[in-house]
C-alpha cells in the first residue's frame, strides 16, 4: 500500500464462513438472579474460524496497526453484521435461525 501511495486499508475481519478474531470473554451480571454469567466470546474464533491456526489475536491486530501506522497507513476494521454471521452458529447454536427455505422461496422471480 505504501509503495502505491495508498494510505487506508479497509480490513474485512469477518466473513460468513469464518470469525477469526479471538475476543476476550465477558462477565455479564444478571439482575434477576444476581449472578454473574460468562459470555464466552472466545468461542467465536475457537469454533467459528477456518482453523485454530487461522486466528487473529489482539496482539496480532495491534502489531498490524503499528506496522501500518509506521508507514502512514490507516486501518479501518470492518465486522459485518447481520449479514456475515453464519460462522457465529458454530459457537452459539441458538443465535441463528434457519430460514433458508423461506429465503429461497422469496428470491424466485415467479412468486
Amino acid at each position: 500500500l505504501h509503495a502505491s501511495k495508498l494510505n487506508m486499508l479497509h480490513l474485512h475481519l469477518t466473513d460468513s464462513q469464518s470469525f477469526p478474531i479471538l475476543l476476550n470473554d465477558v462477565n455479564i451480571s444478571n439482575p434477576n438472579s444476581k449472578s454473574i454469567e460468562i459470555l464466552q466470546l472466545s468461542k467465536l474464533a475457537q469454533q467459528g474460524s477456518f482453523s485454530n491456526q487461522k486466528i487473529y489475536t489482539k496482539a496480532d491486530l495491534m502489531d498490524l496497526v503499528e506496522y501500518a501506522h509506521i508507514r502512514g497507513i490507516e486501518i479501518v476494521p470492518e465486522l459485518d453484521m447481520p449479514a456475515h454471521s453464519l460462522s457465529w452458529g458454530n459457537a452459539f447454536q441458538d443465535v441463528l435461525i434457519n430460514c433458508s427455505t423461506t429465503a429461497r422461496a422469496a428470491q424466485t422471480p415467479w412468486n
